[in-house]
């Protein structure tokens, strides 16, 4: 996975920080929205 991440792009890291303080600022309420996120952004990022 950490191999896989740095093939990402910036973006990508991008969103990953953005959910994680969304998820730290909005508390569990957004922690599916977060998860959803991410794991859009791992697809897209799969190609």
């Amino acid at each position: 996975m950490y191999e896989e991440a740095q093939s990402f792009p910036v973006s990508f890291d991008w969103l990953v920080i953005s959910t994680t303080q969304s998820h730290q600022l909005q508390g569990d309420q957004e922690d599916t929205y977060a998860l959803a996120l991410f794991k859009l952004g791992a697809r897209q990022a799969a190609g």
